[in-house]
C-alpha cells in the first residue's frame, strides 16, 4: 500500500511494567520482538503513563488530557469519555484515516473507546461466534493446544493474542490509504494465566513446580482484596512463582506484537508499542493496580516508536503518552491543540511527569480486617510529578516527596528546598490542568455479561 500520509499502529500492552522488559535490561528476556522493533525506531527509558489503571489512562491516550481533566474514573465511576472531548480516532479521521479499534478489556468499550472509530472489534468468549470473526475461530480452535490453557470453562483463563492480532492483520489488509489501527493486548492483566505452550517459560528458573506457580498466581488474583488488606501472607518464593508466570504472559503477548509488527512493516507505518500502567507484585504489600498510589512500578511503562524518522528528544527524557499521540496527530497535519504534552519532533522536553490516582474509599480493604493500616494509600485526588530524582504525591491528606528509586521514605524534613520547587511547579500544572472539563461525569450502568468480565478480571467483587 502506498500512501501519502503513513498508517499508524498503536499497540497498548495491558499491565506491563518497564523493568520486566528486555528494553529495560530485565533479567529474563521477556520481550525481545520489542527490542527488536526499537532497532528500527527508539526505545524511550522514562516514559509515564497519565493514570494508573487501565480506565483513566486510555483515556487519556485517547483525548491528550490528564485523568482530572476527563475525569474517567476520577469520581467514584468509571463513566465515559465525554463529548466535550474529541478523541484520537475522531481527529484521524477528519484528515482522510480509516480508523480500528481491536481490544479483549472490557474497559476499553466502557469508557466509550468506540467513539469516532469506524470499526470497533470487542473481543470475548461470548463474540467469538459472530460471523465476522467466525474464520478467525475456526484457525484458532485448529491450535486450541499452543494457543490457549486447554480445556477449562473460566473463559478469562484463555488467551486471544492470536485472535487479536489477526482481526487487526486483516483490517490493515483491507484499507487503502492512511489507517489509524488502535491495539489492546489484554493477556498481561491479571489473573496470570499463560497459554500452555508458555506455561513452563520461566517456572523452572525458580525451582518451582508449574502447577503450584498457577495455583499461587491464581490465589493471589482471587485473594487480591485480602492481601491488599494485609490478611494474606505471601512469601519470597510465592511472589517469584507469581512472577515467573506474569513473565510468560507478556513474553506471549510480545511475540504476537513482533508477528504484528512484521505484518504491516513493508508498508512503513508508524508503530508504537506502551502499557496502559505497571503492576505491583508486592511492593509496599499491595498487589494489581488501583491501589491508592502513584508508584513507579504502575506508572513506569515502556514504549518504542518506529517509523518516525525526525525524534528530537533523547531517549532518557520524560516521556508521556499525550506527547506520542500528538506527534502522530502532528505528521497527519491534524490539530493537536486539546492535546497536552510536546510533540517529539520539535526538541521540547517536559522536565516532569504526572501521574493521578483517585481512590473514594478503604472499603475494599476495610471488609477483610478491623484493623486496617493504609500505609502509604490516599484517598481522593492523588498527584504524583515525577522528575528524574524525586516524586511529589499530593492528595487530599498531605504532600510527600520521595527520593527515588525510593518510595516509601518521606524525604520532606531534609530536602525542604526540593520539595518546596517541585510544590511551586505542581501549582502551575494544577493552574493549567486542574480542573475537570465535563460538569457531570457518566456514572456506570454495567448489564450482567458485562458484570461477570469485569469480576472476572478483578475490577468488581
Amino acid at each position: 500500500m502506498v500512501a501519502s500520509k503513513p498508517g499508524i499502529v498503536w499497540v497498548t500492552l495491558d499491565s506491563v511494567r518497564a523493568d520486566h522488559t528486555t528494553i529495560h535490561d530485565y533479567g529474563r528476556n521477556t520481550t525481545p520482538e520489542l527490542e527488536r522493533i526499537a532497532d528500527h525506531g527508539q526505545s524511550f527509558t522514562n516514559c509515564f503513563a497519565h493514570g494508573t489503571g487501565t480506565a483513566s489512562s486510555v483515556a487519556s491516550i485517547f483525548t491528550g488530557v490528564w485523568p482530572w481533566e476527563h475525569q474517567v474514573a476520577m469520581n467514584g465511576s468509571v463513566g465515559e469519555i465525554p463529548d466535550q472531548l474529541r478523541t484520537a480516532a475522531e481527529i484521524f479521521r477528519d484528515q482522510g484515516y480509516r480508523t480500528a479499534c481491536v481490544t479483549t478489556n472490557p474497559r476499553i468499550d466502557l469508557i466509550g473507546g468506540d467513539a469516532g472509530f469506524d470499526e470497533y472489534y470487542d473481543i470475548s468468549r461470548s463474540t467469538l461466534l459472530n460471523p465476522k470473526f467466525l474464520p478467525i475461530t475456526l484457525r484458532f480452535l485448529k491450535n486450541f493446544w499452543s494457543e490457549s490453557v486447554g480445556l477449562t470453562w473460566k473463559g478469562v483463563h484463555h488467551s486471544f493474542s492470536y485472535i487479536v492480532t489477526e482481526i487487526a492483520r486483516r483490517w490493515v489488509e483491507s484499507v487503502n490509504g492512511p489507517y489509524f489501527l488502535y491495539v489492546h493486548y489484554n493477556e498481561p492483566h491479571r489473573p496470570y494465566y499463560p497459554p500452555l505452550s508458555y506455561r513452563d517459560r520461566y517456572t523452572t528458573e525458580v525451582d518451582v513446580p508449574e502447577d503450584r506457580a498457577l495455583h499461587t498466581s491464581t490465589e493471589i488474583h482471587e485473594r487480591s482484596r485480602e492481601y491488599n488488606a494485609g490478611e494474606l501472607e505471601m512469601t519470597r518464593d510465592d511472589w517469584e512463582a507469581v512472577e515467573a508466570i506474569y513473565d510468560a504472559e507478556i513474553a506471549y503477548t510480545d511475540s504476537y506484537v513482533g508477528s504484528l509488527f512484521d505484518y504491516v512493516e513493508s508498508s512503513n507505518p508508524v508503530f508504537v508499542v506502551t502499557a496502559d500502567h505497571g503492576e505491583l507484585l508486592g511492593e509496599g504489600s499491595m498487589f494489581g493496580h488501583g491501589q491508592g498510589v502513584v508508584r513507579d512500578e504502575l506508572s513506569h511503562v515502556p514504549l518504542v516508536v518506529s517509523g518516525v524518522s525526525d525524534l528530537a528528544v533523547d531517549e532518557d527524557e520524560i516521556v508521556q503518552h499525550n506527547d506520542v499521540m500528538r506527534t502522530l496527530l502532528s505528521m497527519a497535519g491534524a490539530s493537536d491543540d486539546q492535546f497536552g504534552g510536546f510533540g517529539l519532533r520539535n526538541g521540547q522536553t517536559r522536565g516532569f511527569a504526572v501521574i493521578q490516582e483517585y481512590l473514594e474509599n478503604f472499603a475494599a480493604f476495610e471488609k477483610h480486617t478491623q484493623g486496617f493500616n493504609s500505609g502509604s494509600r490516599k484517598l481522593g485526588r492523588i498527584d504524583g510529578l515525577r522528575t528524574d530524582e524525586f516524586k511529589l504525591v499530593v492528595s487530599q491528606d498531605d504532600v510527600v516527596l520521595y527520593e527515588l528509586p525510593d518510595e516509601d521514605t518521606d524525604v520532606s524534613p531534609t530536602r525542604s528546598n526540593v520539595r518546596e520547587r517541585l510544590l511551586e511547579q505542581h501549582e502551575a500544572f494544577n493552574e493549567e490542568h486542574g480542573q475537570p472539563l465535563v460538569d457531570s461525569p457518566t456514572t456506570d450502568d454495567y448489564d450482567e455479561r458485562m458484570k461477570k468480565r469485569l469480576r472476572d478480571l478483578g475490577y468488581i467483587q
